[in-house]
């Protein structure tokens, strides 16, 4: 799958994209960093569109 912009992407594709993250299994610290950072931008998209479904939480650690 080639990678998608942020803008191209449906509401359903990120929410995606974030389950995908929380169901990724640790590594090390950096790489949760970088997960995190993902999915804060994945967040603020969401909100920036209005979506009304649920957005998901971002957890360390597993769930």
């Amino acid at each position: 799958m080639e990678k998608e912009t942020l803008e191209s992407m449906s509401n359903a594709e990120i929410v995606d994209a974030m389950h995908r993250i929380l169901a990724s299994p640790y590594q090390n610290w950096l790489s949760t960093w970088g997960k995190n950072i993902a999915f804060n931008r994945y967040s603020e998209e969401l909100y920036r569109r209005g979506y009304a479904g649920v957005i998901p939480a971002w957890r360390y650690g597993p769930g």
